[in-house]
């Protein structure tokens, strides 16, 4: 990388940030800017983030394979029946409005554009497994839960933001949400790692059940 595009780079990823402090519902920018800090990463440390990812056998199996499933229609997820874990996404997205097909289109040349692709199409599945909202309180908790599962960068620099836009506009809500920072991290760290599975097949099952077999509950 040429000296100007490496500081025109760290323009742009500060711009980024600063948006992000602004309005951290704007996901589209985030999108946007994976390839960017994917590319400022350092080296060393990018190719030292793909190995650990590919000890994981799921993980390692599903990228050699490139697979990038199709999402479950609303008129699949609302045939699951109550108390499965293909209900409760269903509520969620109905509840916010939300579309499936909301992921970053973008080539897979190397395991962290995979990741990329993967936990973003997974997002809201993690949010129905969490019971987790939309709010920026929550959402930084679903990044804390990405960083304590495979130690996102990104997922660091999206909690630092929208903890900087809390304390913005309250302080208080700012401190309040460390407790679900915490608390989904912890969780993350406890429960099975769920960057090589395939979260769709579980989708029928009661998700309590889910939960359980997962580790995504809350310690007693």
């Amino acid at each position: 990388m040429t000296p100007v595009r490496k500081f025109l780079d760290r323009v742009r990823l500060m711009r980024f940030f600063f948006q992000l402090v602004a309005d951290p519902t704007k996901t589209e920018r985030i999108f946007d800017m994976l390839p960017i800090f994917v590319r400022s990463a350092d080296p060393k440390q990018l190719a030292d983030f793909e190995t650990s990812l590919l000890a994981h056998e799921g993980f390692k199996q599903q990228w050699e394979e490139r697979f990038v499933p199709a999402q479950p229609t609303m008129k699949e997820l609302g045939a699951y029946a109550e108390g499965t874990f293909g209900r409760a996404l269903f509520d969620h997205l109905t509840k916010y409005g939300l579309d499936l097909e909301f992921y970053p289109q973008m080539p897979l040349e190397r395991p962290v554009d995979y990741l990329s692709v993967r936990m973003s199409q997974d997002h809201d599945f993690l949010h129905a497994l969490l019971g987790r909202s939309i709010e920026v309180d929550d959402e930084i908790a679903i990044q804390a839960f990405g960083v304590a599962q495979v130690g996102s960068l990104l997922g660091v620099v999206l909690v630092a933001g929208g903890l900087l836009h809390l304390f913005r506009k309250d302080p208080r809500r700012a401190i309040a949400a460390m407790e679900g920072i915490s608390e989904t991290y912890q969780i993350g760290k406890r429960a099975k790692n769920l960057v090589g599975l395939r979260l769709r097949d579980h989708l029928a099952r009661p998700i309590a059940e889910v939960r359980q077999e997962f580790g995504l509950v809350r310690a007693s």
